[in-house]
């Protein structure tokens, strides 16, 4: 998994997914594993976190709240807060609640939304002021989705799907058109797994995108929004879309 052609973003990780066939039993020893390399910030390491957020198990609690208050490096505490929220356990609202406050106090976005997210899972009375607060975050207009960096748009987007929160589809739907690839392809991920009819002239446009893997993230989002999988030719999606009034992007 440390060999970069064997687990990236954009080709997935089937490390992972044999090591998830394994269950709660690999907890120990991912824990190991994420403890021995304090300065790793690869992405096989963030798919280590988030098996250990899908373990269910209490024994990953230790590791991930220690990586919350990693200060060294951007990311990472971000990757635990989610873990956490996958978790789900009463244990951590402590943790995540301080990781807030810090994040707060630092203006840091990405943080506070993972928080946001998680916090609505661990305390779920508190679910839908969190709910609400990770709303706020995202931009919703084409200059604030501008004017927000692409490493901080890409966790807002990514914590919209996490959360399923409709009222922040907006957002989503501006940042297909983004620049930068991970955020197109992070924005039509989410938008397919709501099912934002909303998004479908956004996903139109990136049919044509310069990225092969761009491209069939957009067929994908348009199928699994409009439920139809016979389609796969741009031409054929522009002539739909046309005959039902959803082509154009709105001003």
């Amino acid at each position: 998994m440390t060999k970069r052609p064997r687990c990236n973003r954009i080709m997935g990780c089937p490390g992972a997914v044999k090591l998830a066939g394994y269950g709660p039993a690999i907890v120990p020893g991912l824990a190991d594993v994420l403890r021995q390399n304090p300065r790793a910030d690869g992405y096989w390491y963030f798919e280590l976190i988030k098996l250990l957020g899908q373990s269910r198990d209490a024994r990953a609690l230790d590791v991930l709240h220690a990586l919350l208050d990693d200060t060294g490096r951007w990311e990472v505490p971000i990757r635990a807060a989610q873990a956490l929220g996958h978790l789900g356990m009463a244990a951590s609202r402590a943790p995540l609640e301080a990781a807030l406050a810090r994040a707060t106090e630092n203006d840091n976005v990405a943080l506070a939304a993972a928080a946001h997210g998680a916090l609505a899972h661990v305390v779920p009375a508190e679910a839908s002021a969190h709910r609400d607060a990770l709303a706020a975050l995202v931009p919703q207009d084409a200059a604030a989705v501008e004017a927000t960096p692409p490493v901080i748009l890409d966790i807002l987007v990514e914590e919209v799907r996490m959360a399923r929160l409709p009222k922040a589809l907006p957002g989503v739907r501006l940042a297909i058109l983004n620049d930068n690839r991970f955020v197109r392809a992070q924005a039509l991920d989410t938008a397919a797994s709501l099912h934002d009819t909303g998004a479908i002239p956004y996903a139109l446009v990136r049919l044509e995108d310069e990225l092969p893997s761009v491209r069939r993230k957009a067929l994908t989002a348009l199928q699994e929004i409009t439920g139809i999988r016979t389609m796969t030719d741009p031409a054929q999606w522009r002539a739909w879309c046309e005959r039902n009034g959803v082509a154009d992007i709105p001003r």
